[in-house]
């Protein structure tokens, strides 16, 4: 597009090396934002996967997914308890369940299943820096890099466990009952900068997580993510999906 507007201005019959030099100016400074695209992508990478190593294999899958230039950004919610979207993620046939529910936003995880057979399923704005994931580990039992898949009850507790400084847990782990069924919840602070909630679910032996993480008025972040698990349900594998 840029090589097409500079002939555009400069037709090369009468401006030869104005065009070879616009051209060169051009593509260098393509390159350069490319270079500085990736150097950001990478630096916020560093920062979350820091941050929340549980989830780093899906963190770094997740950003580099996406595109690095002519991608909108996310559109942030005025109302994060909004539900103006329905987020539908299919089975994927291999005996794991779907979900859909209804949330602020649009879903932005690209869905592809990791070597490991995990996969983040949604990836959603709910505010200014404010972000809900839902991530399915896999099967329970099965190992993921050098983790195993333990029972939801018990996954709250190893997420503590596996905490470095300046990780620390909040509060204690609790049962949060909805529609998505009965879950574990867990929350840790990254030395005060961020905090992430963890809530762990079992659906036909398929392990979920689902994290909402807030940099400030994390109480609101997680009564949205309590009124998005309220409209959730379950698409069971070979369900059509409506």
């Amino acid at each position: 597009m840029q090589a097409l507007l500079v002939f555009d201005l400069f037709p090369p019959r009468a401006h030869p090396d104005v065009v070879r030099t616009a051209l060169l100016w051009s593509t260098t400074a393509f390159v350069l934002i490319c270079l500085w695209s990736v150097w950001r992508r990478e630096q916020a990478i560093r920062k979350v996967t820091r941050e929340f190593p549980v989830d780093r294999g899906e963190v770094r899958r997740a950003a580099r997914a996406l595109t690095l230039l002519g991608r909108p950004r996310a559109v942030i919610p005025a109302d994060a308890y909004a539900r103006t979207h329905r987020v539908v993620v299919a089975p994927l046939g291999d005996g794991r369940p779907g979900e859909s529910f209804w949330g602020p936003g649009e879903n932005r995880a690209p869905g592809d299943l990791s070597p490991d057979g995990s996969r983040l399923d949604v990836g959603m704005v709910l505010a200014e820096r404010t972000h809900l994931l839902v991530v399915c580990l896999g099967r329970v039992g099965t190992r993921l890099g050098d983790v195993e898949v333990h029972p939801a009850a018990e996954r709250v507790r190893v997420a503590r466990e596996s905490l470095v400084p300046p990780q620390a847990p909040i509060g204690p782990v609790s049962r949060v009952d909805s529609a998505m069924g009965v879950g574990w919840r867990t929350t840790c602070t990254s030395g005060g900068a961020s905090t992430l909630t963890d809530t762990h679910v079992d659906r036909d032996g398929w392990a979920f997580v689902v994290g909402v993480v807030s940099y400030s008025w994390h109480e609101r972040a997680v009564g949205a993510l309590d009124a998005i698990l309220s409209t959730w349900e379950w698409i069971e594998d070979g369900q059509p999906v409506a």
